[in-house]
């Protein structure tokens, strides 16, 4: 039988973008699933949080797992083989409205700067990782806002990193933002570029080029007008 206190394990961490690695652990011969889960959080270096555990599903051989290390690798005279598990994080749905960014029919995907409609995320996608999948080449990932009920998805794109390069404070994911199954995420451009025209009674009208943001209030709007008006 497994014997020892501990035993090295590879586990599989699989997903639907066929984007599979290999995460080497330490698990002890009694460990459960729930233990085994809680293994690969710590040992995912951030990639896995402990928000995602209860999402893993833990498999052996195309089998939920059962039991512990040893009843899975209970072999006469000892452990022999390699001992893999693999764990999946299912994707789920999200529906992105852009409608600032759409020019064309609501029923077509024409004139669409990014991808709309029900799109499937990971649990552990960062804020820039749901960018990327809203990507169509048409509009600057960095140029994008994202909002969950009602609130900007602020947390920064990038994890904070001390000047030696450690990582101190890592991306949040969409579990730990609370984007959830089903969640609508609004997409807005920081800014946008509008036409004014500037009549007078002298029939002297010229336009101009002004850049707001969609947040801008009536008198915000006016003061970017008089800025780039010289």
């Amino acid at each position: 039988t497994v014997a020892g206190s501990t035993v090295s394990m590879s586990v599989r961490l699989r997903n639907d973008d066929g984007e599979d690695s290999v995460l080497a652990i330490s698990a002890a011969p009694s460990d459960t699933a729930e233990e085994i889960k809680a293994r690969i959080v710590e040992s995912s270096e951030n990639r896995i949080r402990a928000a995602h555990k209860p999402m893993i599903a833990l498999t052996r051989d195309d089998e939920e797992w059962q039991g512990t290390v040893r009843d899975n690798y209970r072999v006469a005279g000892g452990p022999t083989g390699d001992f893999i598990a693999d764990a999946t994080i299912p994707k789920f749905a999200v529906t992105v409205q852009a409608p600032l960014l759409s020019t064309g029919d609501d029923d077509e995907d024409v004139g669409r700067a990014i991808r709309q409609g029900e799109i499937q995320i990971h649990p552990t996608d960062t804020i820039l990782d749901i960018k990327r999948r809203l990507d169509r080449g048409q509009h600057p990932l960095e140029q994008l806002r994202l909002y969950h009920n009602g609130e900007e998805l602020s947390e920064e794109d990038a994890p904070a990193v001390d000047a030696d390069g450690t990582i101190k404070a890592p991306a949040m994911t969409a579990t730990e933002l609370g984007i959830e199954a089903g969640a609508v995420l609004i997409v807005e451009p920081a800014t946008i570029p509008i036409t004014v025209r500037l009549r007078n009674d002298d029939g002297e009208d010229y336009a101009l080029t002004v850049t707001v943001a969609p947040s801008d209030t009536v008198e915000e709007a006016k003061t970017r007008i008089i800025e780039a008006s010289g």
